[in-house]
């Protein structure tokens, strides 16, 4: 949790001086990633790690795009997948790595 002090000083009122402490935390990492456009995940951040199934059934107007990078930027693995709607997508995902997806619908941690 992080805290953060604003002091305001009121010349129009003497020396008084207000202090305003706003207090807020991060949000949990989520466990679905929306991809109806291209979206850009952090494992560990954005998203939590594990298993994500994507569930939008591809056909000729569908087509789904995935791209994992290391936490130095590398390449891992990426795919686009067209016209198989029989084809299951699945990432395994680990803290640190990226996510780059569009057009697979939402993917869901398992």
């Amino acid at each position: 949790m992080r805290t953060a002090q604003l002091l305001l000083t009121a010349a129009a009122i003497g020396a008084a001086a207000i202090t305003l402490t706003a207090c807020g935390s991060q949000a949990a990492p989520a466990t679905t990633m929306a991809s109806d456009t291209t979206h850009t995940y952090t494992v560990g951040h954005d998203i939590k790690a594990g298993t994500y199934v994507a569930n939008q059934p591809l056909g000729k107007d569908f087509r789904c795009m995935w791209v994992v990078k290391s936490p130095e930027g590398l390449e891992l693995g990426s795919d686009v997948t067209k016209d198989s709607h029989l084809a299951k997508r699945v990432l395994v995902l680990s803290d640190g790595q990226e996510v780059i997806t569009g057009g697979c619908g939402t993917w869901t941690l398992t």
